[in-house]
């Protein structure tokens, strides 16, 4: 029965990780950064589950499963200790993705960048003894454990966000928010509430830029400030911000003033807390 990584267990894993982990460990005869050389060869694995193909020097890499050795690994890695390699997904080649693996101490950070997006980078860090539990186990399968979750948190971060953002580029449909056209986006968006609107805002990079739209600011104000006749020269979220806390402040001061209550306050406070937030400059 084929299994994915997902699936893998304590007692079998994914044919294609079994194969490579069995060659380099019959290649290796040191266990220096055995540990960080089999995670990578994980890396790759769900990589390529999920369309994505090795290359090297520009071109694919035929039959990985049967290829990738002790020594190819060792080759994507640098003198300081980072992995790098690059995948393209399959049928788009002019699109190469680099996957950068970097140690950080008990932690890896796994980084994917797509030059031709201007470096448009996707991220998670990653505890390694979490997944990469005994590397000089008597079974391949023993080495590893909870790869269900390390498929989760790297397809949701990093795999999936890659994918969608190619596929849309190129024009096919992706069930992934950022694979939707900006003006079916807004009208999902418009569905939703000025805190969600914003916590959507700071989810990533790509979403960040996105929603910083004049034509969606504009819409969300006409939608939310019916009564009001404004019209801007400036910013259409600076117009939304300044009439929001207007507003807000306007109905706690008449709300204590009739009952004392502190509750409005704390409102305009956690609003407050989502425009100011300095991540989103660094977002």
């Amino acid at each position: 029965m084929k299994i994915t990584l997902e699936e893998s267990t304590t007692e079998v894993v994914t044919l294609p990780l079994q194969k490579i982990v069995e060659r380099i460990l019959s290649e290796n005869n040191s266990v220096e950064s055995l540990q960080k050389d089999l995670l990578l060869v994980v890396i790759i694995v769900l990589m390529m589950e999920n369309g994505f193909l090795p290359m090297e020097n520009g071109v694919e890499i035929e039959n990985p499963i049967e290829s990738i050795d002790f020594k190819k690994i060792r080759s994507w890695r640098s003198p300081l200790g980072t992995y790098e390699t690059i995948f393209m997904l399959n049928g788009v080649p002019s699109i190469p993705i680099k996957v950068i693996m970097s140690p950080l101490g008990a932690m890896v950070m796994i980084n994917a960048s797509i030059d031709v997006f201007n470096g448009e980078t996707y991220s998670v860090c990653l505890p390694i003894s979490k997944y990469i539990v005994s590397p000089q186990a008597s079974s391949v399968p023993m080495i590893f454990r909870d790869l269900k979750h390390f498929s989760f948190m790297v397809n949701d971060k990093v795999v999936a966000a890659v994918k969608s953002r190619v596929l849309s580029y190129c024009g096919y449909p992706s069930a992934s928010l950022l694979g939707l056209p900006d003006d079916l986006l807004f009208k999902i968006l418009l569905y939703l509430p000025i805190n969600d609107v914003i916590t959507m805002r700071k989810s990533c990079k790509t979403m960040h830029t996105v929603m910083d739209s004049e034509n969606l600011w504009h819409k969300l104000f006409k939608r939310d400030y019916k009564q009001y006749t404004n019209s801007t020269n400036g910013s259409w979220m600076e117009l939304y911000k300044t009439t929001y806390l207007i507003d807000v402040d306007t109905a706690r001061r008449t709300r204590q003033h009739r009952a004392g209550s502190l509750h409005d306050h704390m409102d305009y406070s956690d609003f407050m807390s989502h425009i100011e937030n300095p991540f989103w400059d660094i977002i």
